[in-house]
């Protein structure tokens, strides 16, 4: 990524579309919908605020666990919305 504001404007984008995706192609009733929803937008701003608080030392490494961690609850949620 060239700076923090384009990988904000990516994970913006991403997470709302899955929250479309949840929405349009969901088979489940509206409760489960409102959950899976709730947790797409609690892990938007979880990884957005950790974005905002980059520590000065060791920015590689984690960027790295920060992409590993978003992508591990992002597959938990589309696991969960494919049900």
């Amino acid at each position: 990524m060239a700076n923090k504001r384009n990988l904000k404007k990516y994970i913006n984008f991403y997470m709302n579309q899955l929250a479309f995706d949840c929405m349009v192609l969901s088979r489940k009733d509206e409760k489960t919908t409102e959950e899976l929803l709730e947790k797409i937008f609690n892990l938007q701003d979880e990884i957005v605020g950790k974005i905002n608080k980059t520590p000065k030392t060791d920015v590689k490494k984690y960027y790295k666990e920060l992409s590993d961690y978003y992508t591990v609850k992002l597959q938990e949620i589309a696991d969960e919305a494919n049900k």
